[in-house]
């Protein structure tokens, strides 16, 4: 396996992490009653705003996909309709934020509508990663060249690229580690040895 296709790979199993704490915190709020932790669930919406929607997914659109198009006319339709749910995803977040901000404001009433946002956005995530690793990846591999994947992983490993803006690897970092200190167990311990930027 590429290098380029492992740190691709290695960036789901961190965002899935996060979200996995997400999903996990939530459902004890619902099912426990346990008290919400407020900066936690910030720092995790922050995080997937950061890096998901600034880095990781750009990159997917800039470099894998649009190689991936040129060498593989018949992966149009699945590339549209994954970057239309990177798109959907972007919405979906801020619907998080937004009620997340109602939640803290408004108290356990808001829960609910927090709740639902959060669902509808891991499901989307969850399924979208699957996508990629099981339809897009294998298809990569049969199509790409050694120089466009060469330039895909020169993408991934450049955090630092001005073209997604100043120097942003130690917010990541800062993030992640609030997230894994947060986290009730087990679940920082699975976003701690997760991947850091």
């Amino acid at each position: 396996m590429n290098k380029a296709i492992q740190i691709i790979q290695r960036e789901h199993r961190g965002i899935s992490s996060v979200l996995h704490c997400l999903d996990s915190v939530v459902r004890d709020i619902d099912t426990r009653g346990t008290s919400p932790d407020f900066e936690l669930l910030h720092s995790i919406i922050d995080y997937i705003c950061s890096f998901l929607f600034r880095f990781h997914h750009p990159k997917e659109d800039l470099y894998l996909f649009h190689n991936l198009r040129r060498r593989c006319p018949d992966s149009h339709a699945l590339l549209d309709q994954l970057e239309e749910e990177h798109r959907i995803g972007d919405r979906l977040v801020e619907d998080c934020r937004k009620a997340l901000y109602t939640y803290e404001r408004n108290g356990d009433v808001a829960f609910e509508g927090f709740k639902q946002a959060v669902d509808a956005y891991c499901s989307l995530e969850e399924t979208h990663m699957m996508k990629e690793e099981r339809e897009v990846i294998p298809r990569a591999q049969e199509c790409l060249t050694q120089q466009d994947w060469s330039e895909i992983e020169a993408a991934f490993t450049d955090h630092e690229d001005p073209l997604f803006g100043d120097n942003p690897v130690e917010r990541f970092k800062k993030l992640l580690s609030t997230i894994a200190r947060l986290c009730p167990l087990p679940h920082g311990s699975e976003v701690s040895e997760s991947w850091h930027p």
